[in-house]
C-alpha cells in the first residue's frame, strides 16, 4: 500500500540525490521514473508502468558533468567618480564533480582587482569580491561582467558570465564650519568652551577633522566627525586664554576634490579680561 511505498521512495529518492549532487528536483523525479522495472500487472495503471527500481542505471556510477556557472553580479546602483567600490561576483558549481576556476569582473570604465582562485565541491556557491576603482573614468552608465572561467570538461559555457549595471556620478563634496561662538565674558587663565558647528553641505557622507585655533592659549585636541549628506554636528573645544584681544577661529579641513573652500574655516575677535 501506500503507507510503504511512501517511505521507500523517499529512501530511492535521498540515495538517488547522494549520487548525482547537484540535481534538480526535477532531474531526480525523472531519473527515479525513467528506471523503474516494467512490471505487466501495472500496466495502464500507474505513469510509468513499472516498479521502484534502484538496480540498472541508476545504481551505476553518474557520468561525470563538469559545469560552473555565475548567477548574478551584485555592485552599488552608483560610485563617485575616482573613487572605488566593492563588487560581488556569486558562482556556483553546478556539475557533479568538484571544480577549482579563476573568477573576475571586467568593467567597461575603470579597472578591477585581480582574478580570484575558487574551489567548490559539486553544488556549492562562492560570492568573491572585487574592488572596482573608478579613477580616470568618465561619469555614466558602466557595464560590470563577472566570468568563471570554464573548467576542463565543461561544454555548457552560455552560463559563465553575469552582469550588472552601476553609474559613475561626479559628487559634490563640500564641508563647512557654520557657527562659531563663545561666551560673552571670558576671563584669563581660565578653561573657557567655545562651541563650533560643522555641517556636510555636499552629496556624499564625509568624514574629517575639526580644530580650533587661538591668537594666544592652549586649546583642546582636535575632533574627527562623520556626516551624512545635508547633516550638521555641534562640536565643543576647550580654550584657556590670556587677557587682551584674541582671534579664535574654527577649521574643518578639506575633504579629496573638495573646491568650495571658503567656508571652511570661521573667525571670532574676543576680549579676555
Amino acid at each position: 500500500g501506500t503507507s510503504m511505498a511512501t517511505p521507500h521512495v523517499a529512501g530511492a529518492l535521498a540515495l538517488y540525490a547522494a549520487a548525482r549532487p547537484g540535481s534538480s528536483a526535477a532531474e531526480i523525479r525523472d531519473g527515479i521514473l525513467s528506471s523503474v522495472l516494467p512490471t505487466a500487472s501495472l500496466s495502464g495503471k500507474t505513469v510509468t508502468g513499472g516498479r521502484l527500481n534502484l538496480g540498472g542505471d541508476f545504481g551505476q556510477p553518474p557520468a561525470p558533468v563538469y559545469d560552473v556557472a555565475v548567477t548574478s553580479v551584485s555592485a552599488p546602483a552608483s560610485v563617485s567618480a575616482g573613487s572605488s567600490a566593492s563588487v560581488t561576483v556569486h558562482v556556483t558549481n553546478r556539475g557533479n564533480q568538484p571544480a577549482t576556476f579563476l573568477v573576475s569582473l571586467t568593467p567597461s570604465a575603470g579597472t578591477a582587482s585581480a582574478p580570484v582562485s575558487v574551489s567548490l565541491a559539486a553544488g556549492a556557491n562562492a560570492s568573491p569580491s572585487f574592488t572596482w576603482s573608478t579613477v580616470g573614468a568618465a561619469p555614466g552608465n558602466v557595464t560590470l561582467t563577472g566570468t568563471a572561467a570554464a573548467v576542463a570538461g565543461e561544454t555548457n559555457t552560455a552560463d559563465n558570465t553575469g552582469q550588472t549595471t552601476s553609474s559613475i556620478v561626479v559628487s559634490n563634496r563640500d564641508v563647512a564650519v557654520t557657527a562659531l561662538s563663545a561666551p560673552s565674558r571670558i576671563t584669563a587663565g581660565k578653561a573657557t568652551n567655545i562651541s563650533v558647528t560643522v555641517a556636510n553641505l555636499g552629496t556624499v557622507t564625509e568624514s574629517f577633522g575639526v580644530q580650533i585655533a587661538a591668537t594666544a592659549g592652549a586649546v583642546s585636541a582636535a575632533q574627527s566627525v562623520t556626516l551624512a549628506p545635508g547633516t550638521s554636528a555641534a562640536l565643543r573645544f576647550r580654550w584657556t586664554p590670556v587677557g587682551g584681544t584674541q582671534v579664535v577661529s574654527a577649521t574643518a579641513a578639506a575633504v579629496p576634490t573638495e573646491t568650495a573652500l571658503g567656508n571652511n574655516t570661521q573667525s571670532l575677535t574676543v576680549t579676555v579680561r
